[in-house]
């Protein structure tokens, strides 16, 4: 009946928050990140950047985009792995 399905649906919800909760984390994180790496892209547009008395700058700009792509990659891995356990778990349930 409908009181059962509304429990049913209310324990599902219960038991799998802490699981959405964390794949919202990674998702504001991609988000926040991607942001990064498109501001370091732009800054990396700038030709006068390439210049000699720039190279300590450019240096510091690529090595922060290395360090962003990298964690970007982590927060995607994390976030599949998330949402894979998630559908698992919801698969299971049904």
């Amino acid at each position: 009946n409908r009181k059962q399905q509304r429990q049913s649906a209310a324990e599902l919800r219960k038991q799998t928050q802490p699981l959405r909760n964390k794949i919202k984390k990674y998702e504001k994180l991609m988000d926040s990140l991607s942001e990064d790496k498109q501001q370091l892209e732009q800054q990396l547009s700038d030709n006068d950047l390439y210049s000699d008395e720039n190279k300590q700058k450019l240096k510091k700009i690529l090595d922060k985009q290395t360090d962003v792509v990298k964690a970007l990659t982590d927060a995607e891995e994390q976030w599949l792995m998330s949402n894979d356990e998630l559908e698992s778990l919801l698969d299971d349930m049904n």
